[in-house]
């Protein structure tokens, strides 16, 4: 009966912790970007939905914040989710006057970072939406390039493990651009961390009553 008792408050704990529909929007889903020179427009794409804003990002050295939620307020952490930039450079570019985007997505515990490809989160680039290549990295937040020395630091507000990105012909004489920069990624779903902690408090109490 003992042990009977013990399952039934492990079951309703895991019950507990699985969140209604909407319960994400509680979680950390603030994106801080910026860009070297504007960023446009931010789209955010999830299960058949997606949503653009008009965000006018025109000063490199700062981060903007933006809550996913506020993009698509159906946004859910756990699922796989588009998020695209589209970007300009004004000006001839070039070694003394390069372009790039620099990137932090917050969701919850998990933190994406520009230019950081892992087997589950993929940046890219594109110049017409439909051809897309592997962002090209240009260096860390505060690292040693341009941007770093310019600022003489990092920009405040993104991680310095977050890199400079663009494409391969960053640094090459050109002219003005627009840009595509998209990640996917593919996150792990709340259910495994859900599980994770419901069994971890299961065999803690299973060696406090059983050990």
């Amino acid at each position: 009966m003992k042990r009977m008792y013990l399952v039934y408050v492990c079951v309703g704990l895991l019950l507990l912790g699985i969140p209604a529909a909407g319960a994400w929007a509680s979680y950390d889903v603030t994106m801080y970007s910026t860009a070297d020179n504007i960023v446009d427009t931010i789209t955010v794409e999830q299960s058949g939905a997606s949503n653009t804003t008009t965000v006018n990002y025109n000063n490199w050295q700062h981060a903007y914040p933006l809550d996913l939620n506020t993009v698509l307020n159906t946004f859910d952490p756990t699922k796989n989710f588009a998020i695209t930039w589209k970007c300009e450079n004004v000006g001839d570019y070039n070694s003394g006057n390069p372009a790039a985007l620099l990137a932090q997505i917050n969701l919850g515990a998990t933190t994406l970072y520009s230019g950081v490809n892992t087997a589950n989160v993929l940046w890219q680039v594109s110049t017409d939406g439909k051809n897309w290549a592997t962002a090209t990295p240009y260096g860390n937040n505060g690292g040693g390039n341009i941007w770093g020395n310019n600022l003489n630091g990092p920009v405040a507000g993104i991680s310095g493990s977050a890199q400079w990105i663009w494409d391969d012909k960053n640094f090459a004489a050109g002219k003005d651009q627009t840009l595509l920069v998209r990640v996917e990624a593919v996150p792990i779903p709340g259910a495994f961390w859900l599980l994770g902690s419901g069994l971890a408090g299961m065999i803690g109490i299973r060696r406090k009553y059983f050990g």
